[in-house]
């Protein structure tokens, strides 16, 4: 009984995962930059990848588009096999360590859960980075120390960062197991960093894959505007402190937080459940600095997706301590904390997950719908100018269709003229604008921010849609 309640816990967070294939739209529109980017890599021969985001999501991806030319199923399949593969790992060590019903527990508790749930029904990397880092943990537990050097080597390749998460680890195994086992773990890991900045050197001439990543966050973050190193400092308290004690008990449950909070007081010394909570503090201490260093203010959901991967770590540790803290209790009273603690827990977490969608439906779904209707409405001939959600989603296939970016328009800045004639000469059928200057397009047509109806000459553009919390007009041109 107990081994079949715990597969349908699984079969249960499975189904959930798939089932938001469709309700979820995404966590931001670099989900479908992703999309593009998976193609970019099938088509390069897997030849060319992308230094800020590392290559190991993009080319697994990839490798499904041999089996089906979409990468939008790619991209998200990927993404949601390897949430399921974190999901049955953690429930593994949990199923190991305290049994199928706490393994059970567990599961139900992650299944919900709004960042674990929905990116791993989008195209994310961050669940295939905790697939890795959870197989790091099982590779420990059962001291398969070359397999482990290998699991860090390919979560490395998913997010650079890992190295400093997997350190707290390291130094806990090295206390248990000696310095032995050192060559086993660090040569699969070290090999792998000195290949990847080997090809950033010969593809991006420098060897700091980091740079870039770590200086646009700085740049677009609330640091850059602190007034001296004392208000940098401050701030930087603030926001983690935000983090640390709001953020991630809201998410993942405050009784569940409390859990982890207490377990290096309740975990036995001899327990592994210690490298587990070793790993934890790593991965919650890195993405807290983080936050420290770039500075977004505390509610930008760059937190939420940089969060994936300690959930189940944190959880973990908060679910095996309140198992063991009530293990000498009677059985009613173990079951009337559980469900107190699951009552308290899920229906947060299902409304957050609510406001996620919602959130989703409203920024970005819009530009999905805008997508299908070009599909079925514009000629295979016709040109069309579209950015962004839309350009990736239509580049999901190879496909006739003739797309252009704000980036390849040959048009100088701010002339309505010349944007006119060359809507003339090649013959453009529609027009999407968008307000945020990353995308050139303000830059290039700023005379189009207005919408409604634009002249020049001859050539006449008409509105035919709009969605102001993103910010975007789409335009289509009259013959």
């Amino acid at each position: 009984m107990r081994i079949l309640l715990f597969w349908l816990s699984i079969i249960g967070a499975v189904v959930y995962r798939f089932w938001l294939w469709d309700v979820f739209a995404g966590w931001e529109e670099s989900d479908y930059g992703n999309i593009a980017m998976v193609r970019g890599v099938f088509e390069s021969g897997f030849r060319s990848f992308d230094m800020n985001h590392m290559p190991g999501y993009y080319g697994f991806s990839a490798l499904i588009l041999w089996l089906y030319d979409d990468a939008v199923v790619a991209a998200k399949l990927a993404a949601t096999l390897s949430g399921v593969g974190s999901i049955l790992g953690i429930a593994w060590i949990m199923k190991y360590m305290a049994g199928s019903i706490a393994a059970s527990l567990l599961v139900l508790l992650l299944t919900f859960q709004p960042e674990f749930s929905l990116y791993s029904a989008s195209a994310l990397r961050e669940p295939m980075y905790a697939f890795f880092v959870i197989g790091v943990l099982i590779s420990a537990i059962k001291e398969r120390w070359w397999i482990l050097g290998g699991c860090a080597a390919l979560a490395f390749l998913v997010r650079f960062e890992f190295p400093l998460v997997c350190t707290p680890l390291i130094f806990l195994l090295v206390y248990r197991y000696g310095y032995t086992i050192l060559p086993k773990i660090g040569i699969p890991l070290v090999v792998t960093i000195l290949v990847w900045m080997i090809y950033c050197w010969n593809t991006y001439e420098t060897v700091a894959f980091w740079s870039h990543a770590a200086s646009s966050n700085i740049e677009t973050g609330m640091g850059a505007e602190a007034v001296s190193q004392w208000d940098w400092f401050v701030r930087g308290l603030e926001i983690i402190s935000s983090l640390l004690c709001y953020v991630l008990p809201s998410r993942i449950g405050w009784l569940i937080f409390l859990g982890w909070v207490l377990s290096p007081f309740i975990i036995p010394k001899q327990s592994r459940a210690w490298l587990v909570l070793g790993l934890s503090y790593g991965a919650v201490g890195v993405w807290l600095l983080i936050a420290f260093i770039a500075q977004h203010d505390s509610n930008h959901n760059l937190y939420w997706k940089w969060m994936y991967p300690l959930i189940p770590l944190v959880a973990f540790c908060g679910v095996w301590t309140w198992w063991r803290c009530l293990s000498n209790l009677s059985t009613s009273i173990r079951c009337a904390v559980w469900t107190v603690i699951c009552f308290i827990t899920i229906p947060m977490q299902l409304v957050q997950a609510q406001y996620q969608i919602q959130r989703a439906d409203r920024l970005y779904r819009p530009q999905l719908e805008l997508a299908l209707q070009l599909e079925q409405e514009v000629p295979p001939d016709r040109l069309i100018l579209v950015d962004n959600i839309p350009a990736c989603w239509m580049n999901r296939t190879i496909h006739d269709r003739k797309l252009i970016s704000w980036f390849d328009v040959p048009v100088p800045k701010n002339d309505p003229q010349a944007f006119a004639d060359w809507l003339e000469e090649e013959n453009v059928w529609g027009v999407l604008w968008f307000q945020e200057k990353w995308t050139q397009a303000p830059i290039i047509a700023p005379f189009l921010q207005y919408g409604g109806v634009w002249i020049q000459g001859k050539e006449v553009l008409k509105e035919e849609s709009r969605e102001d919390g993103y910010g975007w007009i789409y335009y289509k041109r009259v013959e």
